[in-house]
């Protein structure tokens, strides 16, 4: 039987055409929606992220000359998922319901099947739009696309065409990031980001992947030159005195380094752009800009369709950098500047503030102090006081940090256990000292690395009392009930009784889920072994026949002995037997059904969910 280093078998994969990089987003593009990015890739699974795209691109995609979409309303097929958007037949439903319950879209029309005697008839759908004229980055708070003016981004169709039907989630996820990053960013002036610096943690919280997936998809997105590094990060090992994180771009097929620097995404050469700006190289812009316009729509605050270029390429006329180093900063010192815009204060004042700290820092100040203003009592001039305030880095109010203190981990934990000991099944009364929740807050740190789930905090509390106790229910000893030494006695066993019960539940949940996991996709992955057994009949002939000689001889050596039947004969005949038995001769090239459901299956299992 071979065995050689495992390399997946795939016919077509010389077929492949290479990706060589996007096309200037001056033509062929969708203008796409910022919550797509925002809301829908983080958060949905690839195929909600598929079918989401798909209407994104047949709607927005294919204008009239008036900017108005030709259609808005789409009859979609089971075979057209599954031929145009790539979902697999399985997944489909899953995908239209998710998309449904995550207000992306409406069913208009629900699909019905063909019968004897009855005509079938497709679904219809729409793409659903907010018209409230509020954005949300929230999916909780979602309720269908903005569709109030801008918050919109010329997309190149390459994205929806390519990455989208062909690529794993977390491909879609990082070069979504990078997309949303760059050209999906606007800043005050206009313009539009030419590359991101961002380090490992920020690009892993913004596009949602754990460091593993992240790790991957930077070298498989590299690789297939979707993404470029403009400059490769610095890690000093002098206390991180000139670390710097790398910086990140899409990359374009533009042969002579040009990068996008335009409001709708004119593509200029990077080093003459400050230049050109200054020279008044808008009119040029202005007639890429209308040009656009023929294929390109936008929506009012009324949900109505309209055009949308007059105001798009009046305001490239307008493009006049305010500051040339503030575009230079981190995401972080733009965000913070949105944040002083958005409560009052004038530009100038906010260039102002963001430099009061530093850039890992400024954010989060300005945003606390934001958030504490209205429990400071200012009667007069606030945004006095909130500059005063940002620049002191003030400590919260006082109501605040005792709320935080009664609510965090370790007073909660405290208060049950005391109520545990009483055999109380009321609210908590007792109030802990400072120093029990310090302890506390220490301890259930631990627990909750077992098992993430702060709600169980409470619960942990009352149990770990009631075992204090029961250890001395038999006791006639007065016994002195106090957290601290509690924990010194009894810590380390409450903590090991839980994380193996907790392992136990976790462990029988993972085999009920991979059971039903295994039972939905068992016929996707027979499929893809039965189209590789041909594969192999016609590419591979010595090697099956080789199998077949395997199988035959298997057939000889059972039908020779007592335990030969025609029971038995039936079964090994069978084509499931044969194609099983045929993986597992090959099992260095042909994926089992995990190792293709990791691979392959676009609803993989992820026992992390499950956990």
């Amino acid at each position: 039987m071979p065995s050689q280093q495992k390399k997946i078998y795939n016919k077509n994969q010389s077929k492949a055409k290479p990706f060589i990089g996007f096309h200037p987003p001056t033509s062929n593009t969708t203008y796409t929606p910022n919550q797509f990015f925002d809301v829908c890739i983080p958060n949905y699974s690839r195929g909600v992220v598929r079918l989401v795209g798909y209407m994104l691109r047949k709607t927005l995609g294919w204008c009239d000359e008036h900017g108005n979409p030709k259609e808005e309303e789409l009859v979609i097929s089971y075979n057209e998922l599954i031929k145009n958007a790539k979902i697999s037949r399985g997944a489909i439903k899953e995908a239209i319901n998710d998309s449904i319950k995550g207000k992306f879209i409406k069913c208009l029309r629900e699909g019905k099947m063909k019968k004897a005697g009855e005509e079938g008839l497709s679904a219809l759908f729409q793409l659903n739009w907010d018209c409230k004229n509020k954005y949300t980055f929230d999916p909780a708070k979602f309720n269908g696309f903005f569709a109030g003016q801008g918050n919109r981004t010329y997309i190149p169709n390459q994205f929806f065409d390519v990455l989208i039907k062909e690529d794993p989630l977390k491909i879609i996820k990082l070069v979504g990031t990078i997309i949303r990053n760059t050209i999906g960013f606007q800043t005050y002036s206009g313009f539009r980001r030419q590359n991101i610096q961002m380090n490992f943690l920020e690009l892993q919280k913004k596009a949602n992947l754990s460091s593993r997936h992240l790790s991957e998809a930077l070298v498989i997105a590299i690789e297939k030159k979707y993404i470029k590094y403009v400059e490769k990060g610095i890690f000093d090992k002098n206390a991180g005195i000139n670390s710097r994180a790398s910086k990140y771009s899409l990359n374009w097929t533009d042969s002579s380094g040009k990068l996008i620097i335009g409001s709708k995404g004119k593509v200029e050469n990077n080093d003459q752009s400050k230049k050109e700006s200054e020279e008044g190289n808008s009119s040029k812009r202005t007639v890429e800009a209308k040009k656009q316009s023929k294929k390109d729509s936008g929506f009012s605050s009324k949900g109505k369709v309209v055009n949308a270029s007059k105001k798009d390429s009046a305001s490239i006329k307008e493009i006049k950098p305010l500051n040339k180093t503030f575009k230079q900063q981190p995401v972080a010192v733009a965000v913070a500047y949105e944040e002083l815009i958005k409560i009052g204060f004038n530009k100038i004042s906010s260039l102002e503030i963001v430099k009061y700290h530093t850039p890992d820092k400024i954010l989060r100040i300005i945003t606390n102090q934001i958030d504490w203003l209205p429990n400071r009592n200012v009667k007069k001039n606030k945004l006095g006081l909130l500059k005063k305030a940002i620049k002191e880095n003030w400590t919260a109010p006082e109501e605040i940090a005792n709320e935080n203190l009664d609510n965090n981990n370790g007073s909660i934990f405290t208060k049950y256990f005391y109520a545990g000991c009483a055999g109380s099944n009321e609210e908590p009364v007792t109030e802990p000292t400072d120093k029990e929740i310090f302890i506390a807050e220490k301890y259930v740190g631990k627990l909750l690395k077992i098992y993430p789930n702060k709600e169980y905090v409470a619960k942990w509390g009352k149990l770990f009392g009631e075992m204090f106790k029961s250890n001395f229910n038999n006791s006639n000893k007065n016994v002195y009930i106090s957290l601290i030494p509690a924990l010194r006695s009894f810590g380390d066993k409450f903590y090991l009784y839980q994380k193996e019960k907790i392992n136990k539940k976790r462990a029988e949940k993972e085999a009920v889920a991979k059971e039903k996991h295994q039972k939905k996709f068992q016929i996707e992955h027979f499929e893809y072994l039965r189209l590789t057994e041909e594969a192999f009949k016609e590419d591979r002939t010595k090697d099956y026949q080789k199998f077949l000689t395997f199988r035959n001889k298997q057939r000889e050596e059972v039908e020779n002995t007592p335990f030969s039947s025609t029971v038995w004969l039936d079964d090994f005949n069978k084509d499931e037997t044969r194609i099983e038995s045929f993986q597992k001769y090959f099992p260095d090239e042909i994926l089992d059904f995990w190792e293709w459901d990791q691979t392959f299956n676009v609803e993989k299992l992820n026992l992390v969910n499950i956990r």
